[in-house]
């Protein structure tokens, strides 16, 4: 082999070699960048009480009573509200009869995640959570949309490390992992036996609710009925809307079903 040609190659080699470190530094610096919409709330443990009581007077009070209604209503909840209670989320679970302080930061460390968060945009959810053992922020976009029968698709538009996007594979495992972490159950075999439980709206309702939604993620669109844990009550979720930090939910109450004989 010619002395010039060894060059050529030798040069060659140190070129690729420098790209491919520079791609990969890049997209280390990228995987390292926390998102502009990542804000978890951190606060005080005097405001997480303040949070635990906002919380049931939010679900307990203006939702119940407008389930409780014969008046279609409209509920809505902020950003900035919604991620206080995730910072709250295990003060709050302790504050059930049955709770435990330490459960869901346990439940947490377990699967390697903490400090969850949300945003809110236009039609879309982004949920981020940052991963402990990597110390990246992990999120991923939701899309909703009402069909035309009143029922919801829920679509992954977006995933990321840091602020570096994957491919959509690559996050379902994630997904999974947050399901988990959530305890997902069925909601149809709960609403079989709703009847037979006892009353009360807690924690794990709504991660249930979450769980579900997350279960739909670019599946068919599922059904926006459910039954309200006080009263048994059914409810339909007739529109979804999440613009300016805001989600607002237009609901309306169910006839109730005849049994059958």
């Amino acid at each position: 082999m010619h002395s010039r040609t060894k060059k050529i190659l030798a040069w060659s080699i140190i070129i690729a070699v420098g790209l491919v470190a520079l791609a990969a530094g890049l997209m280390y610096v990228q995987t390292s960048r926390i998102p502009a919409s990542y804000g978890p709330a951190r606060l005080t443990a005097s405001q997480k009480k303040q949070e635990v009581k906002r919380f049931w007077n939010k679900f307990l009070g203006e939702f119940n009573d407008g389930v409780q209604g014969l008046a279609a209503f409209e509920w809505t909840v902020s950003q900035e509200q919604v991620n206080c209670w995730l910072a709250s989320i295990d003060e709050i679970v302790a504050s059930r009869p049955d709770g435990r302080a330490g459960e869901v930061y346990e439940a947490m460390d377990q699967a390697g995640l903490a400090e969850p968060a949300v945003a809110f945009g236009d039609g879309v959810i982004t949920l981020m959570i940052r991963s402990t053992e990597h110390n990246k922020i992990l999120s991923a976009d939701l899309s909703f949309r009402m069909t035309d029968d009143r029922k919801l698709q829920v679509s992954l538009s977006g995933a990321r490390v840091g602020r570096l996007d994957l491919p959509r594979d690559w996050v379902r495992e994630w997904v999974s992992q947050v399901k988990e972490m959530l305890g997902q159950n069925d909601l149809a075999a709960r609403d079989a036996n709703a009847d037979e439980e006892g009353g009360g709206v807690s924690p794990e309702d709504v991660a249930q609710a979450l769980s579900r939604v997350l279960a739909a993620v670019d599946e068919k669109p599922i059904s926006t009925e459910f039954i309200w844990p006080i009263s048994k009550n059914r409810v339909l979720v007739e529109d979804v809307t999440i613009s300016d930090g805001q989600l607002r939910l237009r609901l309306a109450p169910m006839p109730e079903r005849k049994s059958k004989r």
